[in-house]
């Protein structure tokens, strides 16, 4: 708990994670371990399991209800947190997708989601 200080919450997890974000609401969060997307409520209830089938390396909140995840097999897959249906798999990289960032354009709903990879290309 930021306003106070003291740890609110604690969650032991089977294996270390590599990846954990809020989503834009604070209502829920996702945690990554390996290939395994797990999405949890603000009670650290599981909500969600998505197997992306390949290492997860980075994630975001793109709405609310959707995480975009950058795997070993050079696609950004795009999950709806709820349900865990995959929306989409972005290609454009020839390398492992290393980390992604979600830019607001101040217009309106939409941003631009800004991808890097080992191929060196953004």
């Amino acid at each position: 708990n930021l306003m106070t200080g003291k740890l609110a919450a604690s969650k032991r997890l089977a294996k270390p994670a590599s990846h954990v974000a809020w989503s834009q609401s604070g209502n829920h969060y996702a945690v990554v371990i390996e290939n395994q997307l797990t999405v949890y409520n603000a009670k650290s209830e599981v909500l969600r399991i998505i197997d992306s089938g390949s290492k997860i390396l980075c994630m975001n909140f793109i709405k609310d209800d959707v995480v975009a995840v950058g795997c070993d097999n050079k696609l950004i897959h795009f999950y709806d947190c709820f349900s865990g249906e995959l929306h989409h798999a972005l290609s454009g990289h020839d390398a492992r997708v290393r980390n992604m960032s979600l830019i607001d354009t101040g217009r309106g709903k939409s941003g631009l989601l800004c991808s890097a990879s080992t191929d060196g290309r953004l």
